[in-house]
Order: structure tokens, then C-alpha cells, then sequence
């Protein structure tokens, strides 16, 4: 029985060790407002580029963005030992009726252009098929994985499109060695305490 709960306890610790990140949603029903921010690490900021105009109601939604381009700068955990998961939801869909010109450097394909700058990180991208919603709108979530962990992300969204919500949540990784490494030594220790 005390070797089970040995493991159950050294199962929870690798858990909360990898769950540590950030969580921000936004609905721009009053323009850029967060409606929820989690970052312990400091701030997340949304930019928006000149070239996108914000639209109080339309399809039934209220609170678009016709883009131009969002960047997002958000602080993040600095210790480089870990690897990093960003998972960005976007609830979007082709802007048709006033389609942007076609600016240098901005993306003005009729579907999102997401993903990360970075310097010096490898980045794995990958996207789930976009789901229908009503009235010609999509949710896609796009998945980004960095590594090293860098202190700061600056994650774009861009294209000829209208923009209705956008979450992004990131997740520290701890190296498998670091986590086994925290799991064992809360296992020895436990366990010492039992055999007492």
C-alpha cells in the first residue's frame, strides 16, 4: 500500500511541475478588453496593426476585428530548461466585404496566417481543420512548440480576415530528466517518512 501511494503522490507532483503557464481569452466586445488573464509571470499585451479597424456588431457577434495583424508579446517563464506548448484558438472568418489592399508584410490571404517569432528557438506548427460555426464563421486552433522555453513569446495573427475571439494558452515542459529527477526526490522522501 505505501509503494501505491508513493507513486500516486510522485504522479500529482510531475503533474503540477508541467502545468504552470498562461491562459488569456479575448471577445473585444469593448475593443481590446481581456475578459480572462492568467500569467504569473508578468503581462501579456495585444497590438493591433494601423491597418485594421474594429466593428462593433456584425453577424450577429458583436465586437470583431477586420485584421491587419494582432501581435501578442506575453512574459513567460525564464528558466530556458523547459520546452514550451502554445496552443492559440481563433474564432475567424474571410473578410469579404471590405478586403484590405495588399500591404507589404501583411498577409492578405482570405484565412489566418498564424505563428510565432522567434529567434534562435525551434518551432513546431501544426493546425486542427477549421470547424464551421454560423453564419461563415470558423474556430481553428493552431498548435506552436518552442523550445528552448524563451523568456517573452511574440505571437502574430494576420490575413484578410474578421477576427470575433482569440484565446491563447501556453504550457512549461519541464525536460524529462528535470521531472524525473523532482519526482523521485518527493518519492524518497515520502517514502522515508513512511518507513519511520
Amino acid at each position: 500500500m505505501n509503494k501505491l501511494i508513493c507513486f500516486i503522490v510522485f504522479v500529482l507532483a510531475v503533474g503540477s511541475v508541467a502545468s504552470a503557464g498562461t491562459s488569456d481569452i479575448w471577445t473585444f466586445d469593448q475593443g481590446l478588453t481581456h475578459i480572462q488573464t492568467s500569467n504569473p509571470y508578468g503581462s501579456t499585451d495585444l497590438y493591433v496593426s494601423a491597418l485594421s479597424t474594429y466593428i462593433p456588431s456584425q453577424d450577429g457577434r458583436d465586437g470583431i476585428w477586420a485584421l491587419g495583424e494582432f501581435d501578442v508579446v506575453l512574459d513567460n517563464n525564464p528558466d530556458i530548461d523547459y520546452w514550451k506548448e502554445i496552443t492559440i484558438d481563433l474564432v475567424w472568418k474571410p473578410n469579404d466585404s471590405c478586403p484590405l489592399p495588399d500591404f507589404p508584410g501583411v498577409g492578405a490571404e482570405p484565412f489566418p496566417v498564424v505563428g510565432a517569432a522567434l529567434i534562435d528557438f525551434e518551432v513546431i506548427k501544426s493546425k486542427d481543420p477549421d470547424m464551421p460555426l454560423d453564419n461563415g464563421w470558423y474556430e481553428t486552433s493552431y498548435y506552436i512548440e518552442i523550445w528552448p522555453n524563451p523568456e517573452r513569446e511574440w505571437i502574430f495573427i494576420k490575413g484578410d480576415i474578421l477576427v470575433d475571439q482569440l484565446d491563447i494558452t501556453t504550457k512549461c515542459i519541464p525536460e524529462p530528466a528535470t521531472i524525473a529527477l523532482l519526482g523521485f526526490g518527493g518519492l524518497s522522501l515520502l517514502c522515508a517518512r513512511r518507513k519511520r
